[in-house]
Order: structure tokens, then sequence, then C-alpha cells
């Protein structure tokens, strides 16, 4: 989480969401600049606040998996829209609803609409996201995504391949 990635629109939703009477915990795993860290603290707070430092991908999944709602931002600079993380595939398979923060005509974009993600905001559009976001919380269920094995690692590695294979 450097410093090109727009996170004011999502802490501007999440005070919208503490004034509204709801309580979350926000957890930011990896690396992160240390002003993202401090916008973020001395917005959201340190009680709901956590940073933790890269993991092994096993315990990645395992906090993907325990979350209620996974957070994808996309940088901002001029080649955003080009941009898929690994991460997103990842996001995809875990069947989580993602609140993605980038350009809404990107390829990430088009990957999670694809898969039935419904959460695309601007950095900016912070009212629509703080309702996004108390929406997922009080839906108290799990979003139900349709399955998409073309974007497995072992589909992919075998289009891979079929690249590779002289």
């Amino acid at each position: 989480l450097s410093d090109l990635y727009p996170v004011k629109g999502l802490l501007d939703a999440l005070k919208t969401v503490t004034e509204s009477g709801k309580d979350f915990r926000l957890r930011f795993i990896g690396s992160f600049s240390e002003k993202q860290k401090e916008e973020i603290l001395s917005s959201a707070g340190i009680s709901r606040t956590e940073f933790i430092p890269y993991v092994t991908h096993h315990v990645a999944i395992r906090f993907m998996l325990e979350s209620t709602l996974l957070l994808l931002i996309i940088p901002d600079h001029p080649g955003n829209k080009c941009i898929i993380t690994g991460k997103l595939f990842e996001y995809l398979a875990s069947g989580k609803p993602v609140l993605y923060i980038g350009p809404e005509d990107g390829d990430a974009a088009y990957h999670l609409r694809k898969c039935g993600q419904r959460g695309f905001f601007g950095g900016n559009d912070h009212a629509e996201m703080a309702e996004y976001i108390m929406n997922t919380m009080d839906s108290g269920k799990q979003m139900t995504l349709t399955e998409h094995p073309e974007y497995s690692r072992r589909m992919l590695a075998q289009e891979l391949g079929k690249f590779l294979t002289v």
C-alpha cells in the first residue's frame, strides 16, 4: 500500500460507517508506506485497524477466508487500467465480496464483474462505498458467486502452456 493507492475515499466511507453506529475491523497485510499507515490510523482509529507484515501464502488465504469484505485498490497512475494483480484471482477464488477502488473500465474491474462482483468505486465515491460496506455488513450471509474455473491456477497454467509448447 504505497502512497499511490487512493485511500481517502475509503477512509471517508469508514467515517460514515462509524457514524451510523456500525463497528468494523480494518486489516492490512503486506507492506505499506508509513504515510498511508499514519493516515489510516488517524482516520479509522488504532482500535479498529491492524497492520500485519508479509505472511505466508497459506496464512494470507486464511485471513482472506476469515474476512467479511476484501479490499482491492488499484494505484492511481496513468497505466492503471491495465493492472491485474495476483491478489484479484485469490479474491475471486475466496467467494467473498470485494470492495474495488480503481478505474471502473479497467481490466481488474472487468474480471470482477465477470464473476458477479458488485462493489466498484472511484477513489472519491465515499458515500456509495459506505452504503456498500454497510449493506455487506447487514446482509449477514456469504455472497454467492458463479464459479469461474478458467481463473484457477491449473487452468491458467494450461493456457500458458499452450503458448509455450512448440
